[in-house]
């Protein structure tokens, strides 16, 4: 063989690594994008707990939301320790089950603590599926006790304040958690 014909099997196996390469990475950079664009487009079904002032009051709701961009099928929600709404002994979301929630859509439902030695750290799972059918486990953990401590603004109104202030400082509170 001539230095020729070396030189030319040295850039044909140059070529071929170069495209082995270039393969390589073209699929890995297909999959990190197929992986990006399902993370993005995919339900995200959370639950936590909100305050919400109305008039002198603060009242707890336990919320159910999709943050995704995609709906999702509700297939169960547990939590534990027990957790019972004080006012009819009930345990709530138990009963949410093959339910489609929409993307931006929230289920809630008004919660009170009788007070604060009942507050716990509970642990919420809820499984639920896309479109696809492809399944989703969130594990997440409410502490009561970390948001014990919040101040809230109240404001009381009494009877010289106008009613027009009452529902302005009402529409202030719902735009302010946007609900």
């Amino acid at each position: 063989m001539t230095t020729t014909d070396w030189i030319q099997i040295a850039a044909i196996i140059v070529s071929l690594i170069t495209s082995l390469i270039a393969i390589i990475i073209s699929s890995k950079s297909l999959k990190l994008t197929r992986y990006s664009i399902e993370e993005a487009n995919r339900p995200y079904v959370v639950i936590y707990e909100t305050d919400v002032q109305v008039s002198k009051s603060i009242h707890t709701y336990l919320v159910i939301k999709n943050f995704g961009n995609t709906g999702a099928t509700i297939e169960s929600i547990n939590y534990y320790p027990e957790y019972r709404d004080v006012i009819f002994n009930r345990q709530p979301f138990l009963k949410v089950k093959n339910h489609f929630i929409a993307p931006g859509q929230q289920f809630s439902t008004s919660i009170r603590i009788k007070n604060n030695s009942n507050k716990e750290v509970r642990t919420f799972h809820i499984k639920y599926r896309d479109s696809a059918n492809k399944i989703y486990r969130e594990k997440i953990i409410l502490n009561e006790f970390s948001t014990s401590e919040l101040v809230h603004a109240k404001t009381i109104p009494d009877k010289n304040t106008s009613l027009e202030t009452v529902i302005s400082k009402a529409t202030e509170e719902l735009i302010r958690r946007n609900l």
